[in-house]
C-alpha cells in the first residue's frame, strides 16, 4: 500500500468557523486559490471583503455568514465562475447588490440577507434556486424576470422596501416557500 503525505495532498475544504486572525485572508488568496469550499462563518471579521476574492475561481461555494464584513460586495466575485452558492448573511454590507453576479452561470444560492443592502434586485438571475434577500434597504420593484427562474424553489425578501407583486409564474406554480 502506497503511503500518502498530508502535505503532496490538494486539499478541497476550508473550515474557519470562529476564528479571529486577519491572516487567514493572505492564506486563502496566496496559496489556497484552489479550494472548492471556504467557510469563514462567526469569524469576527471585521473589514471589507477583499477584492482578491475575485481569485477564487475554483471555488463552489463561499460562506462568509455572520461576522463583521462592512462596504460593498466586490463585483469581482463575478470571476468565480465556479460558485454555486454565496453566503453573507449576517454582516455590515452595503450598496447595491451587483448585477455582475447575474453572469455566475453556476449560481443556485444567494444569500445577503440581514445586511443593510441598497438598490434594487437585479434582474439577470437565470440558474437561482434560493434567493434570501431579507431584512435589507432594498427598493424598487420586484423583478418579473424572476418568474422564469424554473428551478427556483424559495425566495426570502421580506422586511425590505419594494412594490409590486411576486410574478404571477411564480405563485401559480409555487413548489417552494415564498415569503
Amino acid at each position: 500500500m502506497a503511503r500518502t503525505h498530508l502535505w503532496r495532498q490538494t486539499p478541497k475544504s476550508l473550515r474557519l468557523a470562529r476564528t479571529r486572525t486577519g491572516l487567514v485572508w493572505i492564506c486563502i488568496f496566496s496559496y489556497l486559490a484552489f479550494l472548492k469550499f471556504i467557510k469563514l462563518r462567526q469569524s469576527r471579521y471585521c473589514s471589507e471583503i477583499p477584492q482578491e476574492v475575485g481569485q477564487l475561481s475554483l471555488s463552489r461555494y463561499l460562506n462568509l455568514t455572520n461576522n463583521s464584513f462592512a462596504g460593498e460586495i466586490p463585483v469581482n466575485l463575478s470571476h468565480c465562475i465556479q460558485l454555486k452558492d454565496i453566503d453573507a448573511l449576517l454582516n455590515r454590507l452595503v450598496g447595491r447588490i451587483a448585477f455582475e453576479l447575474g453572469s455566475l452561470k453556476n449560481l443556485e444560492g444567494l444569500s445577503f440577507g440581514k445586511n443593510n443592502l441598497t438598490g434594487e434586485i437585479p434582474q439577470s438571475f437565470g440558474t437561482l434556486r434560493r434567493i434570501y434577500l431579507s431584512y435589507n434597504n432594498l427598493k424598487g420593484p420586484i423583478p418579473q424576470e424572476l418568474g422564469q427562474l424554473t428551478s427556483l424553489y424559495s425566495i426570502d425578501v421580506d422586511a425590505n422596501y419594494l412594490s409590486g407583486t411576486l410574478p404571477s409564474v411564480m405563485t401559480a406554480t409555487s413548489k417552494g416557500r415564498i415569503r
